[in-house]
C-alpha cells in the first residue's frame, strides 16, 4: 500500500466546472499533481511555485510526509527480506 500511496497521484481529486462549461479536474499525489487542462498534464509537487508565502509551512509538512514514506517502504522491505530468509533458512537457522 506503501508503494501504491508513493507513485499513484490521487491523494487528493476534485473538480470545477467554469462557467464556461468546461470542467476541470486536479489529482493531487504525493509526490506529483495531474491537471486536465494542463501542459504537460502532470508536474513535480510541490514545487517552488507552491511554497511562497504563508504555504511554506503546509510544503515542509507534506515533505516531510513523502520522506517518511519513502522511509516507511524501505523499513517494510528490509522486513520481508529478513522474513524470507529467516523462513528458507530451515529450522537450525531458525532456532
Amino acid at each position: 500500500m506503501t508503494i501504491t500511496s508513493i507513485l499513484t497521484p490521487d491523494w487528493l481529486t476534485y473538480s470545477q466546472t467554469a462557467s464556461t462549461g468546461i470542467t476541470v479536474s486536479r489529482n493531487v499525489g504525493l509526490h506529483s499533481v495531474c491537471d486536465s487542462v494542463a501542459n504537460p498534464p502532470c508536474r513535480d509537487f510541490p514545487s517552488d511555485s507552491d511554497c511562497l508565502g504563508d504555504e511554506r509551512a503546509f510544503c515542509s509538512m507534506w515533505r516531510s510526509t513523502g520522506f517518511l514514506m519513502s522511509l516507511a517502504t524501505v523499513i517494510e522491505l528490509a522486513t520481508i527480506v529478513g522474513f524470507v530468509v529467516i523462513m528458507s533458512g530451515g529450522k537450525m537457522k531458525r532456532e
